[in-house]
């Protein structure tokens, strides 16, 4: 005898909850992949133009003397 209308019976009725934790599996699989392994979410490009400078001074890039005059103009520009 045919059951037209029934769907697929008692046994699909209570697997819908299955299907949701395997969605919400995937979302937090893909959200672990794609998140930095710091848990951070910075900008590569939001250094400040101190920061900038702090660095390049401890990179040799700069003397002590072109460091402090630029720090003085920076804090002159209201950067600090």
């Amino acid at each position: 005898m045919m059951y037209l209308g029934h769907g697929f019976g008692w046994g699909m009725g209570y697997a819908w909850p299955i299907g949701i934790i395997v969605l919400a599996v995937l979302i937090y699989i893909l959200v672990k992949l794609l998140a930095p392994a710091n848990g951070h979410y910075t900008h590569r490009h939001s250094s400040s133009a101190l920061d900038i400078l702090k660095r390049r001074y401890a990179n040799g890039e700069i003397s002590r003397e072109e460091f402090d005059r630029v720090a003085k103009e920076l804090s002159h520009y209201g950067e600090f």
